[in-house]
């Protein structure tokens, strides 16, 4: 200071200004202090003046842009004063965000700087900006699942059933929890769990399915898991687990009933964060996946006979979705009539459905639900017949053959037993997936009980299935039931 009235001048400012404020000189070495900028840092005035620097209050990610700030008001021609934020660390380690208001004093020497604490300010902003955010998204998802009522993405419905699980879908949806799809068998609980992942904010990442009735007990932990080379015969290179593949996004656990004792215990311990090792590997595997399980099972029953772990159904068990059966939701059978027969109109022209058939499809019950009704479509399409058994008889009858100016419109895809042209590996092929198709629905499509009828292996079935376009023909290209 010049002289001790200048000093007593600018202190007697100081107090009454109501602002907290220092001057500091050219090395950042705080000289004066009022009141206020005393109880804002915490300090005391003996261990602020000519002791601390302005930079030791300034949190250190904060310092460049501080330094910046006051520096430039040295320099000649630049407008004073300036005004920027920080934010300062208290005596206490409280981080508060500050605006600074900064100038030179006419020695031309010092600095002097009044603060305005905005952490408050910052928070409802900060809070504002999220909710923003949120309510953006939820806006979207919204938006998505109400543009049209009658369908969310592959899954059609208008029914009021149908209503409430697409509520619950955009609630999964929204959540990053485990959930689990109850239905019975051809209801579309792997639509479900897609929609799901489709809808949330792991939609970029990877959806891998895995049906836990199909994969041997002894390869269960090498799926999983992966293993590396040489973990046992045949392991010849590294595999990644089928977790590791759904990193960041989801896994979707078909017939998650299905799954054993020892392998709920290991996957439990994945849920809860403590990872897991590859077959023959050593290093810890924490992936960030979240689990859609799925199932025509009742899980409570399972637990109560021991089956399944309490701790693993309650990990898993976050938000059920249940499923109708089709029976219950029959206003949606020509919806999903007119869904299929576009899809496989892709192909070539398709007959109609008469008024008919469709009385025959409202009669019935459909114990295959919505996979029945896709097969039997499909049939109809390639066939040439619209057959659905007799409700009383549970006799397969053709509700109505179709005429032949209908059946000549598609010609090159319908299935004759009598045409000499057809090579006879095609009717083969066309022999196999028409009795197949008849040992499907004999069943209610009840896969491991159609390949025993058949005399064959569930897994020999599987393979048949896939070669001749039965069950997923057109799935993975639309995704539709």
């Amino acid at each position: 200071m010049p002289d001790k009235v200048s000093e007593e001048l600018y202190r007697s400012v100081f107090e009454k200004s109501g602002a907290a404020s220092i001057i500091v000189e050219p090395d950042m070495t705080i000289v004066m202090s009022n009141a206020e900028f005393e109880k804002l840092t915490g300090y005391a005035k003996h261990e602020i003046e000519g002791r601390m620097k302005w930079s030791e209050v300034v949190a250190p990610e904060d310092l460049e842009m501080m330094s910046r700030y006051h520096y430039a008001r040295r320099i000649p021609g630049k407008p004073v004063p300036a005004e920027y934020d920080c934010r300062i660390i208290t005596r206490t380690g409280e981080i508060r965000d500050i605006l600074i208001k900064v100038g030179m004093l006419p020695d031309g020497r010092q600095s002097i700087a009044s603060f305005m604490d905005i952490t408050e300010r910052k928070q409802a902003q900060k809070f504002l900006e999220e909710q923003g955010d949120s309510l953006s998204r939820e806006n979207i998802r919204l938006k998505s699942g109400l543009r049209d009522r009658f369908r969310f993405g592959p899954i059609i419905g208008k029914s009021p059933a149908m209503q409430q699980v697409y509520e619950m879908i955009l609630n999964a949806a929204a959540t990053d929890a485990n959930a689990i799809v109850y239905g019975e068998s051809g209801t579309g609980k792997e639509l479900a769990a897609r929609a799901i992942h489709d809808m949330s904010d792991r939609k970029t990442a990877a959806f891998v399915t895995v049906n836990c009735g199909a994969v041997p007990g002894n390869l269960l932990e090498s799926e999983f898991f992966g293993h590396q080379k040489g973990a046992f015969t045949g392991a010849d290179y590294d595999k990644s687990g089928l977790l590791d593949q759904a990193d960041g996004g989801t896994l979707f656990l078909d017939e998650i009933g299905e799954l054993g004792l020892a392998m709920q215990v290991k996957l439990l311990r994945v849920i809860e964060g403590m990872g897991f090792r590859p077959v023959g590997g050593d290093r810890m595997h924490h992936p960030d996946v979240r689990i859609i399980g799925a199932t025509n099972r009742d899980l409570t029953e399972r637990v109560r006979e021991g089956d399944m772990r309490e701790d693993f159904y309650y990990r898993i068990h976050v938000i059920p979705i249940h499923l109708p059966p089709l029976r219950e939701r029959k206003e949606d059978i020509p919806l999903l009539i007119e869904k299929f027969l576009q899809l496989y109109a892709i192909r070539g022209p398709v007959p109609p459905v008469t008024g008919k058939m469709l009385d025959a499809a409202l009669a019935y019950n459909w114990p295959g639900n919505v996979r029945e009704l896709q097969n039997v479509l499909h049939r109809y399409v390639t066939l040439g017949r619209f057959e659905v058994p007799n409700p009383l008889t549970d006799e397969w009858k053709p509700v109505r053959r179709m005429p032949d100016q209908v059946r000549q419109m598609d010609a090159d895809a319908a299935f004759r037993n009598d045409d000499a042209k057809t090579p006879l590996p095609e009717r083969v092929e066309n022999y196999e997936r028409r009795e197949i198709l008849r040992a499907l629905s004999r069943h209610q499509w009840h896969r491991g009980r159609a390949a025993e009828s058949l005399g064959i292996h569930r897994r020999t079935l599987f393979k048949k299935m896939k070669k001749l376009g039965i069950d997923h023909a057109f799935i993975e290209n639309d995704r539709s039931q």
